[in-house]
């Protein structure tokens, strides 16, 4: 069971590490494009756009290309133990 939890823990900290960077990027590049080119009226629109369309199935996309370098794979088989019990 430690090892188990150990392993989840480290999935979600490598996942946690990958979404830090990639948050940081965006507002290091894009929110400085977002608003040099977009009013915020415009911003606000698209963004109501985009989530208004998504669903939560869609976001599976977010953790397929973790599979095999961030996540074991399967996600959560590659964790010894890790939903055997």
């Amino acid at each position: 069971m430690q090892a188990s939890v150990g392993c989840l823990n480290a999935t979600f900290e490598g996942f946690r590490s990958l979404m830090l960077h990639h948050l940081h990027e965006e507002e290091q590049a894009v929110l400085p494009l977002v608003r040099k080119h977009l009013s915020a009226g415009e911003a606000a629109e698209l963004q109501r756009a985009v989530l208004s369309d998504l669903k939560p199935r869609d976001m599976a996309w977010l953790l397929r290309p973790l599979v095999g370098t961030v996540l074991p794979s399967p996600v959560l088989g590659g964790c010894a133990g890790v939903g055997k019990e």
